[in-house]
Protein backbone atom coordinates (compact mmCIF):
# COMPACT_ATOMS: atom_id res chain seq x y z
CA UNK A 1 0.00 0.00 0.00
CA UNK A 2 2.58 2.49 0.81
CA UNK A 3 4.47 1.84 -2.41
CA UNK A 4 1.13 2.13 -4.68
CA UNK A 5 0.39 5.53 -2.79
CA UNK A 6 3.87 7.08 -3.41
CA UNK A 7 3.36 6.19 -6.77
CA UNK A 8 0.26 7.85 -7.06
CA UNK A 9 1.29 10.70 -5.60
CA UNK A 10 4.04 11.45 -7.71
CA UNK A 11 1.98 10.86 -10.53
CA UNK A 12 -0.34 13.86 -8.97
CA UNK A 13 2.43 16.13 -8.23
CA UNK A 14 4.56 16.11 -11.27
CA UNK A 15 2.00 16.10 -14.21
CA UNK A 16 2.25 18.38 -16.83
CA UNK A 17 -1.03 19.06 -16.69
CA UNK A 18 -2.34 20.98 -14.32
CA UNK A 19 -2.91 19.94 -11.00
CA UNK A 20 -6.21 20.14 -8.94
CA UNK A 21 -5.32 20.44 -5.97
CA UNK A 22 -7.20 21.07 -2.59
CA UNK A 23 -6.48 23.12 0.38
CA UNK A 24 -6.70 21.48 3.68
CA UNK A 25 -10.30 21.42 5.23
CA UNK A 26 -10.46 21.20 9.27
CA UNK A 27 -13.23 19.81 10.72
CA UNK A 28 -13.57 21.74 13.65
CA UNK A 29 -13.25 25.00 10.90
CA UNK A 30 -14.73 27.26 13.62
CA UNK A 31 -11.84 26.52 15.94
CA UNK A 32 -9.54 28.31 13.56
CA UNK A 33 -11.63 31.04 12.27
CA UNK A 34 -9.11 33.24 10.69
CA UNK A 35 -7.66 30.15 8.42
CA UNK A 36 -11.31 29.81 6.81
CA UNK A 37 -11.89 33.49 6.52
CA UNK A 38 -9.93 36.65 6.68
CA UNK A 39 -12.86 39.09 7.79
CA UNK A 40 -12.68 36.48 11.13
CA UNK A 41 -9.92 37.78 12.77
CA UNK A 42 -11.01 39.77 15.85
CA UNK A 43 -14.19 38.48 16.38
CA UNK A 44 -13.19 38.07 19.91
CA UNK A 45 -12.57 40.93 21.61
CA UNK A 46 -9.51 40.02 23.71
CA UNK A 47 -6.41 37.59 22.45
CA UNK A 48 -7.45 34.32 21.41
CA UNK A 49 -4.94 31.31 20.47
CA UNK A 50 -5.92 28.49 18.87
CA UNK A 51 -3.90 25.99 17.94
CA UNK A 52 -4.72 22.07 16.37
CA UNK A 53 -3.30 18.94 14.49
CA UNK A 54 -5.24 16.51 12.04
CA UNK A 55 -4.29 13.24 11.00
CA UNK A 56 -5.92 12.31 7.91
CA UNK A 57 -6.07 8.77 6.57
CA UNK A 58 -3.36 6.93 8.51
CA UNK A 59 -3.57 3.65 7.08
CA UNK A 60 -2.96 5.16 3.99
CA UNK A 61 0.73 5.04 4.55
CA UNK A 62 3.64 3.38 7.07
CA UNK A 63 2.87 4.76 10.98
CA UNK A 64 0.44 6.98 12.45
CA UNK A 65 1.47 9.59 10.44
CA UNK A 66 1.69 8.27 6.89
CA UNK A 67 -1.14 10.09 5.40
CA UNK A 68 -2.38 13.47 5.55
CA UNK A 69 -1.10 15.43 8.58
CA UNK A 70 -1.59 18.82 9.73
CA UNK A 71 -0.31 21.21 12.17
CA UNK A 72 -1.63 24.62 12.54
CA UNK A 73 -1.62 27.74 15.15
CA UNK A 74 -3.35 31.14 15.07
CA UNK A 75 -3.82 34.59 16.78
CA UNK A 76 -6.07 36.93 16.15
CA UNK A 77 -7.44 40.29 18.40
CA UNK A 78 -9.85 43.24 17.96
CA UNK A 79 -8.72 46.68 18.71
CA UNK A 80 -11.39 49.09 19.25
CA UNK A 81 -9.53 52.18 18.62
CA UNK A 82 -8.89 51.34 15.13
CA UNK A 83 -12.53 49.32 14.66
CA UNK A 84 -10.56 46.28 13.26
CA UNK A 85 -8.85 43.03 13.77
CA UNK A 86 -5.69 41.54 12.96
CA UNK A 87 -4.71 38.07 13.04
CA UNK A 88 -1.26 35.67 12.55
CA UNK A 89 -1.62 31.87 11.98
CA UNK A 90 0.85 29.22 10.80
CA UNK A 91 0.30 25.59 9.31
CA UNK A 92 2.63 22.99 8.31
CA UNK A 93 0.98 19.95 5.82
CA UNK A 94 3.24 16.92 5.39
CA UNK A 95 2.20 13.93 3.82
CA UNK A 96 3.05 10.27 3.87
CA UNK A 97 5.72 11.36 6.83
CA UNK A 98 7.17 14.10 5.43
CA UNK A 99 7.14 12.95 2.03
CA UNK A 100 5.89 16.26 0.59
CA UNK A 101 5.68 19.45 2.87
CA UNK A 102 3.90 22.29 2.62
CA UNK A 103 4.90 25.53 5.46
CA UNK A 104 2.64 28.31 5.26
CA UNK A 105 1.84 31.53 7.33
CA UNK A 106 -0.46 33.95 7.09
CA UNK A 107 -1.32 37.74 8.49
CA UNK A 108 -5.12 38.86 8.52
CA UNK A 109 -6.45 42.61 8.66
CA UNK A 110 -10.20 42.93 9.94
CA UNK A 111 -12.58 45.88 9.58
CA UNK A 112 -15.44 46.24 11.20
CA UNK A 113 -18.30 48.35 10.17
CA UNK A 114 -21.48 48.46 12.67
CA UNK A 115 -24.15 48.84 10.85
CA UNK A 116 -26.53 49.00 13.59
CA UNK A 117 -26.33 47.99 17.56
CA UNK A 118 -27.14 44.83 16.78
CA UNK A 119 -25.63 44.08 13.14
CA UNK A 120 -21.99 44.52 12.04
CA UNK A 121 -20.06 44.11 9.04
CA UNK A 122 -16.42 43.05 9.05
CA UNK A 123 -14.29 42.73 5.55
CA UNK A 124 -11.10 41.21 5.64
CA UNK A 125 -7.58 40.92 3.55
CA UNK A 126 -4.49 38.18 3.68
CA UNK A 127 -1.59 37.90 2.71
CA UNK A 128 0.49 34.81 3.24
CA UNK A 129 3.79 32.77 2.24
CA UNK A 130 3.90 28.92 1.57
CA UNK A 131 7.36 27.09 1.11
CA UNK A 132 6.43 23.70 -0.71
CA UNK A 133 9.49 21.18 -0.38
CA UNK A 134 9.64 17.23 -1.71
CA UNK A 135 12.06 14.66 -0.19
CA UNK A 136 12.74 14.08 -4.10
CA UNK A 137 15.28 10.71 -2.68
CA UNK A 138 12.20 8.99 -1.62
CA UNK A 139 10.02 9.09 -4.25
CA UNK A 140 9.40 5.53 -6.64
CA UNK A 141 8.73 6.20 -10.43
CA UNK A 142 7.29 3.52 -12.37
CA UNK A 143 9.86 2.97 -14.68
CA UNK A 144 11.62 1.24 -11.84
CA UNK A 145 9.48 -1.53 -11.47
CA UNK A 146 11.20 -4.32 -11.82
CA UNK A 147 8.54 -7.68 -12.35
CA UNK A 148 10.07 -10.34 -9.76
CA UNK A 149 11.72 -8.00 -7.70
CA UNK A 150 9.93 -4.73 -7.83
CA UNK A 151 11.12 -1.45 -6.88
CA UNK A 152 14.41 -2.25 -5.03
CA UNK A 153 16.99 -4.32 -6.38
CA UNK A 154 17.93 -4.67 -2.91
CA UNK A 155 17.69 -3.86 0.35
CA UNK A 156 16.77 0.10 0.94
CA UNK A 157 18.82 0.25 -2.60
CA UNK A 158 15.76 1.31 -5.32
CA UNK A 159 16.56 0.62 -9.08
CA UNK A 160 17.60 3.12 -11.56
CA UNK A 161 14.98 5.76 -12.94
CA UNK A 162 15.37 7.83 -16.16
CA UNK A 163 13.42 11.24 -14.37
CA UNK A 164 14.94 13.69 -14.70
CA UNK A 165 15.61 15.19 -11.09
CA UNK A 166 14.67 18.99 -10.55
CA UNK A 167 17.28 21.49 -9.92
CA UNK A 168 15.21 22.57 -7.09
CA UNK A 169 13.12 20.17 -4.65
CA UNK A 170 11.35 23.60 -2.79
CA UNK A 171 9.36 26.17 -4.00
CA UNK A 172 8.40 30.02 -2.78
CA UNK A 173 4.65 30.99 -3.04
CA UNK A 174 3.12 34.50 -2.34
CA UNK A 175 -0.61 34.57 -2.37
CA UNK A 176 -3.90 36.57 -1.31
CA UNK A 177 -6.71 36.44 0.00
CA UNK A 178 -10.53 38.46 0.56
CA UNK A 179 -13.73 37.95 3.06
CA UNK A 180 -16.62 39.35 4.73
CA UNK A 181 -18.84 38.30 7.11
CA UNK A 182 -22.27 40.18 8.25
CA UNK A 183 -23.29 39.22 12.24
CA UNK A 184 -25.73 39.90 14.83
CA UNK A 185 -26.44 38.57 18.07
CA UNK A 186 -28.07 34.97 16.77
CA UNK A 187 -27.23 34.91 13.20
CA UNK A 188 -24.23 35.25 10.88
CA UNK A 189 -23.09 34.65 7.95
CA UNK A 190 -19.38 35.12 5.39
CA UNK A 191 -17.86 34.39 1.97
CA UNK A 192 -14.26 34.22 1.39
CA UNK A 193 -12.22 33.81 -1.45
CA UNK A 194 -8.36 32.48 -1.44
CA UNK A 195 -5.47 32.10 -4.19
CA UNK A 196 -6.53 35.30 -5.40
CA UNK A 197 -2.63 35.46 -7.16
CA UNK A 198 -3.27 32.33 -8.47
CA UNK A 199 0.71 31.51 -8.11
CA UNK A 200 2.29 28.51 -9.72
CA UNK A 201 2.94 25.81 -7.48
CA UNK A 202 4.87 23.22 -9.54
CA UNK A 203 8.66 22.43 -8.00
CA UNK A 204 9.81 21.20 -11.81
CA UNK A 205 10.32 24.21 -14.13
CA UNK A 206 8.10 25.09 -16.97
CA UNK A 207 5.23 23.58 -15.52
CA UNK A 208 2.49 25.97 -15.49
CA UNK A 209 0.22 24.65 -12.73
CA UNK A 210 -1.54 27.12 -10.75
CA UNK A 211 -3.15 27.26 -7.33
CA UNK A 212 -7.21 27.19 -8.30
CA UNK A 213 -9.19 29.55 -7.09
CA UNK A 214 -11.30 28.68 -3.76
CA UNK A 215 -14.43 30.00 -2.29
CA UNK A 216 -15.96 29.63 0.92
CA UNK A 217 -19.49 30.09 2.20
CA UNK A 218 -20.13 29.59 5.37
CA UNK A 219 -23.47 30.12 7.94
CA UNK A 220 -24.70 29.89 11.31
CA UNK A 221 -26.72 30.46 14.37
CA UNK A 222 -26.98 30.36 18.01
CA UNK A 223 -30.45 29.01 19.52
CA UNK A 224 -30.32 29.45 23.20
CA UNK A 225 -31.93 27.22 25.95
CA UNK A 226 -33.21 28.02 29.79
CA UNK A 227 -32.78 25.43 31.52
CA UNK A 228 -33.35 25.18 35.75
CA UNK A 229 -29.80 25.15 37.01
CA UNK A 230 -28.32 24.88 34.29
CA UNK A 231 -26.20 27.67 32.38
CA UNK A 232 -25.32 28.16 28.99
CA UNK A 233 -27.22 26.04 26.91
CA UNK A 234 -27.34 26.60 23.29
CA UNK A 235 -27.29 24.77 19.72
CA UNK A 236 -25.70 26.32 16.76
CA UNK A 237 -26.56 25.21 13.80
CA UNK A 238 -23.86 25.26 11.09
CA UNK A 239 -22.64 25.10 7.89
CA UNK A 240 -19.91 25.58 5.09
CA UNK A 241 -19.56 25.21 1.17
CA UNK A 242 -16.29 24.74 -0.60
CA UNK A 243 -15.91 25.30 -4.30
CA UNK A 244 -11.88 24.96 -5.19
CA UNK A 245 -12.06 24.43 -9.45
CA UNK A 246 -13.98 21.37 -9.79
CA UNK A 247 -14.05 20.11 -6.16
CA UNK A 248 -16.90 20.82 -4.27
CA UNK A 249 -17.84 20.23 -0.41
CA UNK A 250 -20.84 21.00 1.64
CA UNK A 251 -20.41 19.93 5.77
CA UNK A 252 -23.19 20.80 7.63
CA UNK A 253 -24.15 19.94 11.36
CA UNK A 254 -24.72 20.74 14.63
CA UNK A 255 -23.01 21.79 18.19
CA UNK A 256 -24.47 21.48 21.23
CA UNK A 257 -23.34 23.57 24.26
CA UNK A 258 -24.47 22.60 28.20
CA UNK A 259 -22.26 24.32 30.52
CA UNK A 260 -18.49 23.31 30.13
CA UNK A 261 -19.21 20.46 28.09
CA UNK A 262 -19.79 20.72 24.16
CA UNK A 263 -20.34 17.93 21.39
CA UNK A 264 -21.73 17.88 17.84
CA UNK A 265 -22.44 16.14 14.78
CA UNK A 266 -21.70 16.69 11.19
CA UNK A 267 -21.85 15.42 7.39
CA UNK A 268 -19.81 15.81 4.76
CA UNK A 269 -20.85 15.24 1.28
CA UNK A 270 -18.85 16.06 -1.68
CA UNK A 271 -21.27 16.63 -4.10
CA UNK A 272 -20.52 12.99 -6.14
CA UNK A 273 -20.11 10.86 -3.00
CA UNK A 274 -20.46 11.18 0.61
CA UNK A 275 -16.99 11.20 2.31
CA UNK A 276 -17.86 11.15 6.30
CA UNK A 277 -19.51 11.51 9.54
CA UNK A 278 -18.18 13.80 11.87
CA UNK A 279 -18.18 13.38 15.62
CA UNK A 280 -17.16 16.11 18.06
CA UNK A 281 -16.45 16.36 21.98
CA UNK A 282 -14.87 19.20 23.76
CA UNK A 283 -14.82 20.79 27.34
CA UNK A 284 -14.53 23.99 28.11
CA UNK A 285 -13.35 25.96 31.40
CA UNK A 286 -12.70 29.59 32.11
CA UNK A 287 -10.49 30.86 28.97
CA UNK A 288 -9.47 27.34 27.99
CA UNK A 289 -11.15 24.79 25.10
CA UNK A 290 -10.02 21.68 23.89
CA UNK A 291 -11.82 19.65 21.31
CA UNK A 292 -11.39 16.32 19.70
CA UNK A 293 -13.62 15.12 16.58
CA UNK A 294 -13.19 11.94 14.44
CA UNK A 295 -14.28 11.87 10.74
CA UNK A 296 -16.02 8.23 9.91
CA UNK A 297 -14.89 7.78 6.72
CA UNK A 298 -18.73 6.49 4.79
CA UNK A 299 -17.34 6.19 1.07
CA UNK A 300 -15.64 3.46 -0.36
CA UNK A 301 -12.73 4.61 1.26
CA UNK A 302 -13.95 3.31 4.34
CA UNK A 303 -11.79 0.07 4.59
CA UNK A 304 -8.59 1.78 3.61
CA UNK A 305 -8.18 5.44 5.47
CA UNK A 306 -8.14 4.66 9.22
CA UNK A 307 -10.65 7.76 9.29
CA UNK A 308 -9.51 11.47 10.50
CA UNK A 309 -8.30 12.34 13.95
CA UNK A 310 -8.27 16.14 15.26
CA UNK A 311 -7.69 17.74 17.85
CA UNK A 312 -7.63 21.56 18.97
CA UNK A 313 -7.14 23.69 21.90
CA UNK A 314 -8.60 27.35 22.33
CA UNK A 315 -7.22 30.18 24.75
CA UNK A 316 -9.37 32.92 24.97
CA UNK A 317 -8.17 35.67 27.38
CA UNK A 318 -11.60 37.47 27.17
CA UNK A 319 -13.95 34.44 27.77
CA UNK A 320 -17.22 35.51 26.59
CA UNK A 321 -16.28 39.53 25.71
CA UNK A 322 -16.49 39.80 21.37
CA UNK A 323 -15.71 42.82 18.76
CA UNK A 324 -19.47 44.06 18.35
CA UNK A 325 -20.00 43.81 22.20
CA UNK A 326 -16.72 44.10 24.32
CA UNK A 327 -17.30 45.08 28.53
CA UNK A 328 -16.46 48.63 27.87
CA UNK A 329 -19.46 49.33 25.53
CA UNK A 330 -22.83 48.83 26.76
CA UNK A 331 -26.29 48.16 25.39
CA UNK A 332 -25.17 46.30 22.39
CA UNK A 333 -26.21 42.65 21.15
CA UNK A 334 -23.46 40.58 21.48
CA UNK A 335 -22.13 38.10 18.07
CA UNK A 336 -23.10 34.67 17.78
CA UNK A 337 -21.09 32.26 20.63
CA UNK A 338 -19.58 30.55 17.41
CA UNK A 339 -17.54 33.23 16.41
CA UNK A 340 -15.71 33.75 19.47
CA UNK A 341 -15.59 29.99 20.54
Amino acid sequence: MKRVFYFFLVCCLFSTNSVNGQDVAFSQYFSLPVLMNPAMAGTAYSPRFSIAYRNQWPSLGAGFNGGFVTYAGSYDQHFEKIKSGLGLWVSSDRIANGLMVSNNIGIDYSFQIRLSKKVGLRIGLEGSYTNKYVDWHQLLFSDQIDPLRGFYQSFRVPNNTQEITPSSFSKNIFDMGAGVLVFNGRYYGGFSISHLLRPKESIIGGNEASIPLKYSLHAGAIIPFKIRRVDDVYLSPNALFVQQKNFSQINVGMLLNVKFIYGGLWYRHNIRNSDAVIFLFGLRKGIFRAGYSYDLTVSKLIKKTGGTHEVTLTFNIGKNDNSLNPKNRKGILNCPEILKF
